[in-house]
């Protein structure tokens, strides 16, 4: 069984595919490449937008996604894509 973290930085998006039964990351992405803009009204103040938030994450699960190609316990290749749909994103 796969699990998908993500973990929403005021920088970027992370996110990683773990193997459950391995207990370890197979697939990893983050986007944007670059920080993210964080917006200054007024002094000490910082805003995102959350629609941002939400356009990184859906593009750091398709890349993530694109990685869909992870190895069994026996070495056997298997193919994983996490449903597009589930997310907003196809």
């Amino acid at each position: 069984m796969y699990l998908l973290g993500i973990d929403i930085g005021t920088s970027s998006i992370k996110v990683a595919v773990v193997d459950v039964h391995a207990q370890k990351s197979v697939a990893t992405a983050q986007y944007p490449a670059e920080e993210t803009e964080i917006k200054a009204i007024h002094p000490g103040w910082a805003e995102q937008s959350p629609m941002d938030w939400w356009h990184n994450a859906q593009q750091a699960i398709l890349k993530v996604n694109a990685l869909h190609l992870f190895e069994s316990k026996e070495n056997q290749s298997h193919r994983y894509r996490l449903p597009d749909a589930w997310f907003g994103c196809g």
